[in-house]
């Protein structure tokens, strides 16, 4: 999650050159760390933990820290750490989630619960529900000469990015570069 969000983010602000923010909502804060340490680019960083309030109030502060700095950049990216103490509402926040999940029997079938959680929210009568994006990561070459997607059947339909190989190069990149 933190490696797909950082390079979305400084690909937004290099490649698309929109004013790009990432709002770090992972405890461990490894995106913000990631871009703040890494070569200069114009990325801004937020990393925002809970509170000594609980989980409910952070909700409630993240929802308006979301929605306050969505007018001040282009493009705003979150790197999430979803728990079952956050309400799948929370969603629709956001034009798009990205789901990255690896194409193993086994990470499918979480992934699948998990959608199968959340798909209330991408079918919401009211307002506009996200699009949503499932990513396939850390896929080892062997993994790409079958179509695992297909051979699961999922609770609703979302777009498939292309699958980000396994790189063991991307770990020396961590703080360094992008």
């Amino acid at each position: 999650k933190s490696t797909l969000s950082v390079n979305l983010a400084v690909w937004f602000s290099e490649k698309s050159f929109k004013q790009t923010l990432l709002v770090d909502l992972d405890p461990h804060g490894s995106s913000s760390q990631w871009i703040e340490k890494a070569r200069p680019s114009s990325v801004s960083t937020q990393h925002y933990v809970p509170n000594q309030f609980g989980e409910r109030r952070w909700l409630i502060d993240t929802r308006q820290k979301i929605r306050k700095n969505s007018c001040l950049a282009e493009v705003l990216i979150s790197d999430l750490t979803w728990t079952s103490a956050l309400d799948p509402e929370f969603m629709h926040e956001f034009d798009l989630v990205v789901v990255p999940t690896s194409v193993s029997t086994i990470e499918l079938s979480a992934t699948n619960r998990f959608l199968e959680n959340i798909k209330w929210v991408f079918e919401a009568k009211t307002g506009i529900p996200p699009s949503l994006l499932l990513c396939p990561s850390r896929v080892l070459p062997d993994e790409l000469k079958g179509d695992p997607f297909s051979e699961k059947e999922f609770p609703l339909p979302f777009m498939l990015l292309p699958p980000i190989i396994q790189d063991e190069s991307v770990r020396k990149l961590f703080k360094n570069d992008f």
